[in-house]
């Protein structure tokens, strides 16, 4: 266990205050991005599957660097449009 002086604590109350407001302040609608790792394990689908998702706008995608983050509400609609037991498909537009 780390002792602290008074001092020392009150620092450490300030930065974190300040973190979480700084956190917060960057998250204001309350967004959440997942990785595609996630994703698949959350809808039960391949790689490939995933990026059709993506590449057809069905699932909106965030390039942050070199991966593709999504937005939890994103993939949640997804669940409740394909809530049946059927596995998740693209819908063929003619």
């Amino acid at each position: 266990m780390i002792f602290l002086t008074p001092e020392q604590e009150l620092i450490k109350q300030a930065v974190l205050k300040k973190v979480t407001r700084l956190l917060a302040d960057n998250n204001p609608k309350g967004v959440y991005l997942l990785k595609s790792s996630q994703v698949i394990q959350i809808l039960n689908i391949s790689q490939r599957m995933l990026y059709r998702l993506r590449a057809s706008g069905v699932l909106p995608a965030k390039r942050i660097a070199s991966c593709y983050r999504y937005e939890y509400q994103d993939v949640l609609n997804i669940l409740q449009q394909n809530s049946s037991s059927k596995p998740l498909t693209l819908k063929q537009s003619n």
